[in-house]
């Protein structure tokens, strides 16, 4: 109902609304929402304020969410992101992006940050549904810095569990390895390449 930005019976829209959980104004372009200390959707309580801005080109579609000192319990949540879907130069292609900028502040004071970019991609044909998987993104926890990069991209059929091509590195603190999901071949192995050239089989 909020995010509509209807009445209840779903007839018109408002230019802003009231409730016992939360008050919300709207535009053109999207709403702003500021929660009021209440339970959403069984979840713990839920305060603070969240922007929500739409984008539409030929294209592309999307929208940005910004998360302002919002709690819910005592974890709160301060930053954005992005959710955008996009045609790629293939029609039988359709493209998922999440951009993050995000940190998380946890009860004891902990403070964990998310920034980076993922897309997902689903490729149609006659003989099978496949996804590719790509990107960068950090990870700051506990005084250590994660990255993973996708260096050629990841990619799975639709009826294997297993993603069964592809490579990206992960580091942690500046030390990195390669993984590396083989040649297409549906199966549960991967190998992990270490910086002394050393290559371990693991199971997925």
């Amino acid at each position: 109902e909020a995010f509509m930005g209807r009445e209840g019976t779903g007839k018109r829209f408002l230019t802003n609304k009231t409730s016992d959980c939360y008050s919300a104004v709207y535009s053109d372009t999207g709403f702003t929402m500021v929660f009021n200390n209440c339970v959403l959707n069984g979840s713990e309580n839920v305060n603070g304020t969240l922007d929500i801005v739409y984008s539409v080109n030929e294209s592309s579609s999307g929208f940005t969410s910004t998360f302002t000192d919002f709690y819910v319990g005592a974890t709160k949540l301060n930053g954005s992101r992005t959710f955008t879907t996009s045609a790629t130069d293939n029609a039988n292609e359709v493209a998922f992006t999440i951009d993050s900028n995000m940190s998380i502040t946890l009860e004891g004071g902990e403070i964990i940050t998310v920034e980076g970019t993922k897309t997902t991609t689903l490729i149609f044909s006659n003989e099978n549904i496949a996804f590719t998987f790509s990107g960068t993104w950090t990870l700051v926890e506990n005084g250590d810095t994660y990255i993973v990069a996708v260096t050629e991209d990841l990619s799975a059929v639709l009826g294997c569990e297993y993603i069964s091509k592809g490579k990206f590195t992960l580091s942690k603190n500046g030390l990195e390895v390669l993984v590396d999901f083989g040649d297409g071949t549906c199966d549960n192995k991967a190998e992990i390449i270490y910086p002394n050239g050393k290559i371990e089989e693991i199971t997925l």
